[in-house]
């Protein structure tokens, strides 16, 4: 029979360490095992894994429900994932669940942090596009067109045809993507972790006090809040642009988005292998640089060329989320934890800059910065100004730490 006390007592040590060595930030992350009745004992949500304690813990059944729990305490709703590898594995007793940044951080030399980050972020973005172009290109290209009065016109050998065809492709890309994690099962392998800061820990308030003190690390959360704002701000307006300077439908609008997002891929992989000879913020503010005049070309270049340089935002930003954090956090000690909480929390910047450009389009504010447009181009070109902001921020910052070397 499981000790329940000492297995407690053991989730609540893994925990400590995790936030020590930077595992994870904020409330991030989770640990849950398998006892031998069958139950589980998980972390609750909402908690920094610094702060877990025994009687914090929650038990919980094979389905996520609530068998033993103090009040206001309950698992995360990412259990499911945890549950999922319970039935599917019976060998694993235990999952614990981390955040990647701060973990890809630590796996290795931190003189190359920023260049590993960066490398570990440019598959971010393929999963997106894997998914619509498997679904425009795989599957929806090949099912038959036919109308639901056809396929009932149809004979019953023809319509087991149809049906074969379409089910074959749609099969095919989980086939392939079988295939691709067996791959990279096989060439997977562990690394050595870093052990810095396991043995240290911190209050909030002297991390806090810390943090505050490096200007490296406080200039770079601002940097993120405006970074992140950028992206998302950029992004959520780019098909809107497209329709309103072209006059097209938002379907043929979308092609420049996915334009977009080729590019910001492309130049994320090219920025991970020039950080071998470039210092990463050096780069950063070529980028920032560009980032300016893209914004200011989107707003005052003719249509055919605004549209090069809206996509060109993308590009110029593939590079800025990894690099300000491994920059940010370069160096730090056991405050890195609170460190990576704070650059974490940055991406509030998505939630503010992203209404306030909607606000300049919509209340025109700025239009009469420029001229030769109707009233509604010129409310969408101007409040790209938001953006060349952003940038400046990203700039300065670049500049300021230009010779923090990965």
């Amino acid at each position: 029979m499981d000790n329940i006390k000492e297995i407690k007592d053991a989730i609540c040590d893994v925990c400590h360490k995790m936030w020590q060595l930077g595992w994870v930030a904020a409330n991030d992350g989770n640990v849950t095992v398998l006892l031998d009745d069958d139950t589980l004992l998980a972390t609750p949500t909402g908690i920094s894994k610094s702060f877990i304690t025994p009687e914090k813990l929650v038990r919980i059944d094979r389905e996520g429900n609530i068998l033993e729990a103090n009040e206001g305490y309950r698992p995360s709703s990412e259990i499911k994932m945890h549950l999922r590898c319970y039935k599917d594995r019976a060998d694993v007793r235990s999952v614990l669940e981390t955040t990647c940044n701060p973990f890809v951080l630590s796996l290795g030399d931190e003189s190359t942090s920023v260049r590993r980050l960066n490398f570990a972020q440019a598959f971010n973005p393929l999963g997106s596009m894997a998914g619509l172009f498997l679904a425009k290109y795989v599957i929806l290209a090949h099912l038959n067109p036919a109308s639901l009065d056809d396929r009932l016109a149809m004979s019953t050998e023809a319509l087991t045809a149809v049906r074969d065809a379409e089910l074959f492709w749609v099969c095919v890309p989980y086939v392939g993507l079988i295939l691709i994690a067996f791959i990279i099962w096989m060439f997977f392998y562990r690394s050595t972790l870093s052990d810095r800061d396991a043995g240290d820990s911190m209050s909030v308030g002297e991390a806090i006090r810390r943090l505050v003190a490096r200007p490296r690390y406080a200039f770079g959360v601002v940097s993120q809040f405006f970074y992140v704002g950028v992206q998302i701000a950029v992004w959520t307006w780019t098909i809107k642009y497209v329709m309103a300077n072209m006059n097209l439908v938002e379907a043929e609008a979308a092609n420049y988005y996915i334009y977009s997002i080729f590019l910001f891929i492309g130049c994320r992989w090219i920025c991970t292998w020039l950080m071998k000879y470039i210092v990463p913020a050096k780069m950063m503010a070529v980028f920032a640089l560009g980032g300016i005049l893209c914004c200011l070309g989107t707003i005052y270049l003719p249509i055919e060329t605004s549209i090069y340089c809206l996509v060109g935002i993308s590009g110029c930003m593939s590079l800025m989320f990894p690099t300000i954090y491994g920059i940010a956090l370069r160096g730090l000690g056991p405050e890195v934890k609170f460190g990576a909480a704070g650059l974490i929390m940055a991406i509030l910047g998505g939630a503010i800059i992203t209404p306030m450009m909607g606000a300049l389009v919509d209340g025109g504010t700025l239009s009469g910065l420029v001229s030769g447009f109707t009233p509604e181009v010129a409310a969408i070109r101007t409040a790209f100004y938001l953006p060349v902001l952003c940038f400046a921020v990203v700039l300065l910052y670049s500049l300021a730490f230009r010779n923090v070397k990965d």
